[in-house]
């Protein structure tokens, strides 16, 4: 099997915050959207120093994660940042991966948003059995 990589928006959430203050037009609200690299092995949100730049979201924290080859590094916690994909949009905090690095989707952020890997045809789909409205499980 295949990779699965796919688009997603993502939205700088204090500035939509700032436009709902009337602080910043609406029209100045940073977004973009970019291409991920989807994981069900990863947990997080993973944007890399490009986009956070691009987007201009603020620093929260530092945490030490462990990568895929088993090195364990300190990464910027970001946030918080809107993620939206077809009918579905939720916010969340994104680990910010050095340079240009690809962009990865983890498991947690795949469940905050409702939607699924469809390894077969190799593309994220919506739940067939709830395709107009995200269910989250708590």
């Amino acid at each position: 099997m295949g990779h699965i990589r796919s688009e997603f928006k993502l939205i700088n959430y204090d500035d939509t915050q700032d436009a709902k203050k009337k602080r910043i037009k609406k029209k100045d609200i940073r977004s973009g959207t970019f291409r991920f690299l989807l994981d069900s092995g990863a947990s997080l949100l993973c944007i890399n120093e490009e986009i956070q730049a691009q987007l201009g979201f603020n620093e929260i924290g530092e945490e030490t994660a462990s990568l895929a080859d088993g090195s364990v590094h300190k990464f910027k916690i970001v946030g918080p940042i809107t993620v939206e994909f077809e009918n579905r949009s939720t916010t969340a905090e994104a680990v910010v991966l050095p340079n240009d690095a690809e962009p990865l989707f983890g498991a947690i952020i795949m469940q905050l948003l409702d939607i699924v890997l469809d390894m077969k045809e190799e593309k994220v789909i919506l739940p067939p059995e709830r395709p107009y409205k995200r269910v989250i499980k708590v």
